[in-house]
């Protein structure tokens, strides 16, 4: 039988984008004329960009938020990233799998334009059959979810895994039908990951224990 597919969330599971993504998003606010302080107390980093941001800000209306948004991207998508780094043991796991003959997948709901980008930034373009991200087909799907994403896929699953940092992504694996593992050093608790996990499910603390677990 061949390798198994990989299906890789992005942020808080391949990268660790935080810092870039709270730079640009404090400019903004400053630009704006709003209280960038209030974001760095309050902001949850993992939910779509407009329902965090209301959270924070419940008096922003349609048009600000809208405006935020765009002034957002616009300086998200031409950034170099420079504070953006992929976890310890990342690159050398990917080069791996690839190298064993495992399809390779992202599927994110970061948009395509930093997507595309920061793939190309750290050479692993060439390492993946395929990204998926929220907007890659829009405007034909809107926002693709990522049980969508991996039936696009168009790969035999069975024995694949979804690699994530989120219990959205357990979530997205249960309903794919796929196992998944769930890794411990991104931008959700372990208890909050524990709290999803499912039969056939791991719990990943370190880079070793995924190694393991994906490439034996």
């Amino acid at each position: 039988m061949p390798p198994a597919p990989l299906f890789f969330d992005l942020d808080g599971t391949l990268l660790d984008t935080v810092d870039d993504v709270t730079a640009d998003m404090m400019a903004t606010l400053r630009e704006l004329g709003l209280d960038a302080e209030r974001y760095r107390r309050r902001f949850r980093f993992g939910p779509p960009l407009r329902e965090a941001l209301f959270e924070v800000y419940p008096e922003m209306n349609n048009d600000l938020l809208e405006e935020f948004v765009r002034h957002f991207r616009e300086r998200y998508n031409t950034s170099d990233y420079p504070l953006t780094r992929p976890y310890p043991g990342i690159d050398e796991l990917l080069h791996r799998a690839a190298g064993a003959g495992c399809p390779l997948f992202i599927v994110t709901f970061k948009r395509w334009i930093p997507t595309a980008r920061l793939v190309k930034k750290f050479g692993w373009t060439d390492l993946f059959a395929e990204i998926f991200t929220v907007d890659r087909f829009a405007p034909d799907i809107p926002v693709m979810l990522k049980p969508e994403m991996i039936a696009r896929s168009g790969v035999d699953t069975r024995g694949a895994r979804l690699i994530g940092d989120a219990p959205t992504d357990l979530d997205a694996a249960h309903e794919a039908h796929l196992a998944a593992a769930a890794v411990t050093w991104g931008y959700s608790t372990e208890e909050e990951l524990l709290a999803r996990l499912g039969p056939g499910d791991k719990i990943v603390r370190r880079i070793e224990e995924l190694t393991a677990i994906l490439l034996g």
